[in-house]
């Protein structure tokens, strides 16, 4: 009713569906909602219809109408971005299966979102003679899910890369770093957000939130030492990435009580105040909406990250903001709360493998490597809850070591850090999207 289209209302959707008496929808709202063969009423299809809406994959709504009418195209149209010497093409976005489900054979390719349980009934359809029922669902936000298929052409075996041609130049298409002051639940700090060249507010874009080091603050990833804005202009501009908005915040002045100089405790802040804070004022997702539903319902379109102390805060953040983070890379880094904790956060939310995605790196002799390793290879025997690949359309976690034989020996340092960062960020947000 805001005028607005968005995850959220394919999220409101999809509860009405499960439950009309917990999560009832008006009149108007009803009417608004019927996107999908519009005429013959409410069904999973038309969250999906929305979803496509919001990816791009169609430009408007309603998608279809029941008996004869206008049927929109699944082909997204392509996008040309021009300089004055350089014309950038950029794929369509593939058409998905638009096909109606019947479940007359079961869930055809829906699942339980959190810990929510489908199963085909008998009692309620809008064609043929079967539905899905989902029970089970212990909180507002499980329900069904259908995971759409990326395009992008993963390595399964990721290697260790550097490209010392980003820094030795500004890329001619240079993005803005800006520094913002705010208040939060730790008083008044400041965190640096890039944004890409060609910003547009109008448009959405996925967030990376990076974090420093002990000892260093929230300039340092951004400095004429890292140049790590230099790095991403070039990867957007080669068309590596897509554009998307990269914050560097600092757990300088979190809660230290546990020895981890703040970074054991940032994810709260992230949580309560920096998230909250950047996802209001800048086009995201989360399109400026900060409750907690619609940060959950936008978590594939988060990321966090972070080197040495800012690794160990990467785990925690997996640990304790899983259900509004779907990726995380932890950079040399140690779990200061070790597998059980990852385990049981993993328990906890419900999540199945392909809701949450971990691409850890280091280096061979960097100082955190064999702590890294203590936690790694258990992970990987851990089929329950990791699959190990970098090709994340068929797992979930990969570690990505720079090996030293080369001669150079890739120790605890930004200087190989950055190119880490580089090689594992084109591996983020495709996934259930």
């Amino acid at each position: 009713m805001d005028g607005k289209v968005s995850v959220a209302d394919a999220v409101a959707i999809l509860q009405y569906i499960a439950n009309k008496d917990k999560f009832g929808l008006d009149a108007q709202a009803l009417d608004n909602a019927d996107v999908y063969n519009r005429g013959d009423g409410i069904t999973a299809r038309d969250a999906l219809s929305i979803q496509k809406l919001d990816s791009g994959i169609i430009s408007e709504l309603p998608e279809s109408y029941s008996g004869s009418g206008k049927v929109t195209t699944d082909d997204a149209p392509e996008t040309t971005t021009t300089t004055t010497t350089t014309t950038t093409t950029t794929a369509p976005v593939p058409a998905i299966n638009t096909r109606t489900e019947s479940f007359e054979s079961g869930s055809d390719g829906w699942e339980g979102r959190g810990g929510a349980i489908l199963a085909s009934e008998k009692n309620h359809y809008y064609s043929g003679g079967s539905s899905i029922i989902v029970s089970d669902r212990s909180k507002s936000w499980n329900g069904i899910n259908y995971t759409l298929n990326s395009d992008f052409n993963y390595n399964a075996n990721l290697q260790y890369r550097s490209n010392d041609k980003y820094l030795q130049q500004t890329c001619p298409e240079q993005g803005k770093v800006v520094k913002e002051s705010y208040s939060d639940i730790n008083g008044n700090k400041s965190l640096n957000v890039y944004f890409p060249y060609g910003y547009v507010p109008s448009k959405k874009y996925n967030v990376f939130y990076l974090m420093h080091g002990g000892g260093e603050n929230e300039n340092t990833i951004f400095s004429s030492d890292v140049k790590m804005h230099q790095i991403l202009d070039w990867m957007i501009k080669n068309g590596e990435i897509e554009p998307m908005i990269v914050v560097t915040p600092t757990f300088n002045g979190c809660p230290s009580s546990d020895g981890n100089m703040g970074a054991g405790t940032v994810w709260n802040e992230m949580r309560q105040s920096i998230i909250p804070f950047v996802e209001k004022k800048y086009s995201t997702y989360a399109e400026g909406n900060t409750s907690v539903d619609n940060l959950k319902a936008t978590r594939y379109h988060r990321a966090y990250g972070g080197f040495s102390m800012g690794g160990g805060s990467t785990w925690n953040m997996l640990i304790n903001n899983l259900d509004i983070c779907a990726y995380c890379m932890p950079l040399s880094g140690h779990c200061w709360g070790g597998l059980s904790a990852i385990q049981s956060a993993i328990d906890k939310s419900g999540y199945s493998q392909r809701e949450y995605f971990i691409l850890a790196a280091t280096g061979d002799q960097d100082l955190a490597y064999n702590n890294m390793l203590g936690l790694i290879n258990p992970m990987k025997q851990d089929t329950k809850h990791f699959t190990y690949t970098s090709d994340f359309s068929q797992g979930n976690f990969y570690f990505l070591v720079a090996n030293s034989n080369d001669g150079v020996k890739k120790t605890h340092w930004w200087g190989y850090v950055r190119w880490y960062i580089m090689d594992a960020l084109p591996y983020f947000f495709h996934e259930g999207n």
